[in-house]
């Protein structure tokens, strides 16, 4: 990969936040961040010294939750359009086609495999073009 990705990881859990931290750091090819809610990352975001290619966020938060942090970043207007995946430990059929219809490009089921986890990411960030149409990484339910 020529060009570093860079990542807003968001999640309200320390220890997932660090896991996916580690997991993230490890691959060269990508430069994270991680902050533990939705109004960090707004907050970071709207400074504008650093718009990343990718926000990976939990669903399940305090305050703005996941899917409003999706909502928020569909009506910004940033330098380019950010990818966002979502991560979540509930998830059904009707719930990942709702994500989906809202504009995450893609779905990581937690608990995640750490080491698959940045081929993962960079699929969904790096993909462009292919939005809703990319494989849910998860075992939906039938």
């Amino acid at each position: 990969m020529a060009d570093r990705v860079s990542i807003l990881c968001v999640d309200d859990d320390d220890s997932v936040r660090h896991l996916i931290q580690l997991s993230l750091s490890a691959d060269p090819d990508l430069d994270v961040k991680c902050v533990r809610d939705a109004s960090q990352a707004l907050q970071l975001l709207n400074e504008r010294s650093w718009v990343p290619d990718c926000v990976l966020t939990d669903i399940r938060m305090p305050g703005m939750n996941g899917v409003d942090l999706l909502l928020a970043l569909r009506r910004e207007a940033f330098d380019h359009d950010i990818s966002v995946i979502v991560m979540t430990a509930a998830i059904s059929t009707d719930a990942a086609e709702r994500y989906l219809a809202l504009g995450a490009r893609g779905i990581i089921e937690k608990p995640f495999d750490v080491s698959k986890l940045p081929a993962q990411v960079r699929t969904f960030c790096c993909d462009h073009g292919m939005g809703a149409s990319l494989p849910i990484q998860s075992a939906l339910p039938n």
